[in-house]
């Protein structure tokens, strides 16, 4: 069985002692968290594309044994 380890809270007033987060104006942080969804997204829909230009040539022998 395993056990679980409970992550300690903290309270507010301690927040700005923090290290190691990253602060709500923190515009590198921003930047490279668009970029990472910007490139899951588009390694997504060229994957999508490739899987259709995949399936052309099968979808055409398909029809072109049917006749």
């Amino acid at each position: 069985m395993q056990t679980t380890e409970t992550i300690e809270t903290i309270e507010n007033d301690e927040l700005p002692t923090v290290r190691g987060g990253a602060s709500s104006n923190n515009t590198q942080v921003l930047q490279s968290l668009t970029q990472i969804q910007s490139t899951i997204s588009n390694l997504a829909n060229n994957n999508n594309n490739n899987q259709s230009n995949q399936l052309l040539p099968v979808a055409m022998a398909v029809a072109l044994s049917r006749r």
